[in-house]
């Protein structure tokens, strides 16, 4: 124990030694620059030089490269100065320096690691980081900043995405200056393009626009390399923040749809969003109007990728689009219980930073842990280069799907099948027993593609499924096979047994006339609208008294109560909807029956509307929908 309390007491000085070496003191080369320099707004000919003092004067910016000298001029006396240098040209790197007044304030003459290098053209090769929540936060310490800070400056990006919550407290300048002090040796060569988190808004009284000027209309966008990056004003989704700021109609969001519509947008390479707010993520908090509002921009104009920052690393893809969460720069790390309803691909409880490497076809994506771990990487191409015979839904059913084999024996002939479930009892009693016992009796292995109808997507794919097989309204339940689709207990019992029977007749005639479901996009959205139009008042008063029946339904139909009442034209007449369905719950409790779960996840105020007839004719079928065990 003595040895471990040593050890940890050795480490913290150590680490006061190496802070101080960044830290601003009488000593420190950098004397007199309270924040800075740092760099913004590169573009392929032109930068801007940041840096703020602790007394009134002029200042000049020298920029060389290896045949000349230039001068730029910040005339006025004064403690900040934003000096844009000009005349530059693409992909170049020159080094700078700052003499302020007569040289009592300055950089250090011949310093290599002060450096502005350009954007480079489209096609041509570049590195960037991204990262969040560099505030120290309950850790009360710039410790795990300065790590990643350092992590960050032996990588050399050309810039760095901030992702928010840069400073605990916005209003107080000494958290700012704290913030340029850790990051002093990054952002003197790499430049840095930030978003606003809630703690660096401070309810409007933030600082930060003396640090970054151009965040008076907090969202932006520039171009690197044929990458298009859109930066988003969203810090407070989730309740504080205006939602007139980031609702379908607001002028941010009608700015990136128009932006995102512009042809040489949709002719990049990748299109690249950032912003503090997860819209969606697997283990903290997504926020829900950003999933209504801003997704869908987002899937319309093929954006490749969303930054956002929580207080952990989480990669996850929706609709084609890859969503990664950094947000381990700094604050303390979070680690929420995974939501069931939203699966991510890889997550990680650690302090890290993502490195993006981009060339002329592809953007690597990797989250670099403090100890120089890679915790995850993944590869993005772009989507124009993606091949045209894999379709979208194709592409998701890989995703979200499960394979699994049931195997009767070595040599026992496969066929395919595919398997929507809603969790429900009988739905497990299927996949373990009753679909085993049926391979044995007919010595047929079954390939099963599973699909938890919980989980957000699969929704779509169950719809896309119905429509490649001819039959709409399947209960769930549902399988897929053959031609074929059963839905509900009584019916899979039934018909499942005579299908198993028609592949061992002839099997190789069987597969080459099966339907291979998943292989082009049906429209799927004028099937909900059609499906959603006939709810009304007196189905929901119905469903209560059959949920009664069948309490796994339950959450579901609250979930749609609550979400009719977010749209509906009377929210009074909604709430009394509500508790009628409730009160009949209750008055026929009794766990009998299983329902098709419509997560909120699946339906969201904007489409709800559309859904209602498929409520309807779900609830006019055997048992009104609920599906007898």
């Amino acid at each position: 124990m003595k040895k471990s309390l040593c050890t940890i007491l050795l480490s913290l000085m150590l680490y006061s030694c190496a802070y101080a070496q960044d830290a601003v003191s009488p000593e420190n080369p950098l004397s007199g620059f309270t924040a800075g320099p740092y760099l913004l707004d590169i573009t392929t000919d032109s930068a801007v030089v940041a840096f703020h003092i602790d007394k009134a004067l002029a200042a000049k910016v020298l920029v060389s490269d290896s045949n000349s000298t230039r001068e730029f001029i910040s005339s006025q006396k004064s403690k900040s100065h934003f000096v844009k240098v000009t005349g530059l040209l693409p992909g170049q790197t020159y080094d700078y320096e700052i003499i302020c007044g007569d040289g009592e304030i300055r950089t250090p003459a011949g310093d290599g690691s002060f450096q502005i290098r350009t954007a480079c053209r489209a096609g041509e090769s570049f590195s960037f980081a991204v990262y969040g929540d560099t505030r120290p936060g309950e850790n009360k310490t710039a410790w795990h900043h300065q790590e990643i800070a350092n992590q960050i400056v032996s990588n050399e990006p050309l810039f760095c995405l901030v992702l928010g919550d840069m400073v605990d407290d916005g209003t107080r300048i000494d958290l700012w200056d704290e913030f340029f002090q850790v990051e002093s040796k990054l952002l003197r060569r790499a430049a840095i393009y930030p978003v606003l988190g809630d703690n660096d808004f401070a309810g409007g009284k933030g600082l930060y626009l003396d640090f970054f000027p151009s965040l008076t209309r907090a969202y932006y966008k520039f171009e690197c390399g044929g990458v298009q990056f859109f930066a988003l004003d969203a810090w407070g989704t989730r309740g504080d923040q205006r939602s007139k700021e980031f609702d379908a109609e607001s002028p941010q969001f009608k700015w990136l749809e128009s932006e995102l519509a512009k042809d040489e947008v949709q002719k990049a390479s990748f299109r690249v969003v950032f912003l503090h707010d997860p819209v969606f993520i697997s283990r903290g908090r997504s926020s829900e109007i950003l999933r209504r509002t801003l997704a869908p921009i987002l899937k319309k104009y093929n954006v490749d990728v969303v930054f956002a920052s929580w207080h952990l690393y989480e990669r996850s893809v929706n609709e084609e689009i890859t969503y990664i969460i950094s947000g381990g720069a700094g604050a303390e790390l979070i680690w929420m219980d995974k939501d069931r309803s939203y699966q991510s691909q890889a997550d990680a409880r650690e302090y890290h930073f993502c490195k993006v490497d981009v060339t002329s076809n592809t953007m690597t994506i990797s989250a670099i842990g403090a100890n120089r771990t890679v915790l995850d990487s993944v590869t993005l191409t772009p989507k124009s280069d993606e091949p045209q015979t894999v379709s979208r839904v194709e592409r998701a059913a890989k995703r979200l799907g499960k394979d699994i084999l049931i195997a009767a024996a070595d040599d026992s002939p496969v066929v395919p099948l595919y398997f929507f479930s809603s969790d429900c009892s009988y739905c497990r009693q299927l996949l373990n027993d009753d679909l085993p016992q049926l391979g044995r009796e007919y010595n047929v292995s079954l390939a099963i593609q599973y699909f938890d109808l919980g989980i957000e997507g699969t929704y779509d794919l169950f719809l896309n499924a119905e429509a490649e097989f001819g039959k709409q309204g399947t209960d769930v339940p549902a399988i897929f096979i053959g031609r074929s689709a059963f839905g509900g207990e009584a019916e899979i019992g039934r018909n499942l047994p005579v299908e198993l029977e028609k592949f061992n007749k002839d099997p190789q005639s069987y597969l080459e006339q099966m339907i291979t479901p998943f292989v082009k996009t049906q429209d799927t959205t004028a099937k909900k609208e059609e499906a959603f139009n006939g709810l009304t008042y007196g189905i929901v008063l119905s469903a209560g008294f059959l949920d009664g029946i069948n309490p796994c339904a339950f959450t579901t139909i609250i979930f749609l109560i609550s979400y009719l009442s977010l749209v509906g034209s009377s929210r009074r007449q909604m709430f009394y909807t509500g508790g009628m369905f409730t009160g009949c719950f209750y008055y026929i409790f009794c766990n009998r029956y299983c329902v098709f779960q419509f997560h909120p996840g699946n339906i969201t105020p904007a489409v709800y509307r559309k859904y209602r007839k498929h409520i309807a004719s779900v609830y006019r079928r055997g048992s009104g929908g609920v599906f007898h065990r």
